[in-house]
């Protein structure tokens, strides 16, 4: 049965229908009703030992997921609404394009997106204001529809928020995953990383950034490590290793609370 407050109940029953038949497989796919956009979320089938060994039980994880969500809506956290849901599927609403896929767009605007990474760090502050995690913390878990961030991929059991463990953790991952970002595809994000880290400073967090820099200065030695491992490694590998150096150095030294 489904759940969903949408008035063009056929409509949308019909292009749900049409997208789970074309999507058989697909972890998420879209569609659109009433020029509103939709997304299908299915539970994921790991193909590889490898990503079973890493991500576990996909059921279980999706299962995870719609619990966060709920549980971060009735806080107040600004996530997705679910509109329809079944065994392993369920509907979100749109929220805008992810951080991630802001930076990927060829036409990207670093006017535009300068306002998306300051929302983001606010986001991320008030939530651990509120003792709350993410989980993962990366750019693709900030969705921005050009007024607000959501967060998206709930998929890990959030753990709740200490400043230098799981505050410290999801602010190393954000940084970590701009740098990465930014060497896939060879733009300059340090403008945008420096207005999230700023506005996630002004919502009152130092030990969070004191917890990253000691994290950071701890494991110098592995930035001399990866920057030549970075350099020698295959290009479809390489961002891994080329962004592990620039996000040591950048926790360590241009981290201001």
């Amino acid at each position: 049965m489904i759940a969903s407050p949408i008035s063009a109940h056929s409509e949308f029953d019909r292009e749900l229908t049409e997208t789970r038949a074309r999507s058989a497989g697909m972890r998420v796919a879209s569609f659109i009703v009433a020029g509103q956009r939709f997304w299908l979320k299915q539970v994921e089938h790991h193909e590889s030992w490898r990503k079973r060994h890493t991500k576990g039980d996909s059921h279980q994880a999706f299962g995870r997921e719609q619990d966060a969500l709920r549980k971060m809506a009735v806080l107040g956290v600004p996530v997705p609404e679910i509109v329809a849901h079944g065994p392993d599927w369920i509907v979100l609403t749109d929220c805008g394009p992810t951080l991630e896929d802001m930076i990927r767009n060829e036409d990207y605007d670093h006017a535009e997106g300068l306002p998306a990474f300051e929302a983001a760090g606010q986001a991320l502050a008030a939530l651990h204001s509120a003792g709350l995690t993410h989980g993962r913390g990366k750019m693709k878990d900030f969705c921005w529809d050009g007024t607000q961030i959501r967060f998206i991929d709930l998929e890990t059991d959030p753990a709740p928020f200490c400043p230098g463990t799981t505050g410290r953790d999801e602010l190393v991952n954000f940084v970590y995953h701009c740098h990465f970002v930014a060497f896939q595809t060879g733009r300059d994000l340090s403008a945008e990383l420096r207005a999230f880290v700023r506005a996630y400073g002004q919502g009152g967090h130092a030990e969070v950034f004191s917890a990253a820099r000691a994290w950071a200065r701890r494991r110098w030695w592995l930035g001399w490590l990866m920057a030549p491992v970075g350099w020698l490694t295959p290009d479809r590998r390489s961002p891994d290793f080329k962004a592990a150096s620039p996000t040591l150095v950048w926790l360590a030294y241009y981290l201001n609370a």
